[in-house]
């Protein structure tokens, strides 16, 4: 017997932390002015991942924040 997945979206399925997360980052770069691509590079990690935080599918790990937020001027 095989089961269907619905069809709703990742970003529905996200915790409501990891949603609130990804838009604060998405501010927060907004405001620094800066790419997905540009963060990205500064903070050492791929583009896609941090799209994928911004929309909330991803958990980065304290370091990867850190890390982001260390680019991003914000303490």
């Amino acid at each position: 017997m095989t089961t269907k997945r619905s069809a709703t979206s990742s970003a529905s399925s996200a915790a409501p932390i990891s949603i609130a997360l990804g838009r604060r980052v998405k501010q927060c770069r907004h405001a620094a002015d800066k790419s997905q691509e540009t963060l990205a590079f500064e903070a050492q990690v791929d583009r896609t991942y941090i799209s994928a935080i911004e929309r909330g599918v991803a958990n980065p790990s304290i370091e990867t924040l850190a890390s982001i937020c260390h680019v991003l001027g914000v303490t």
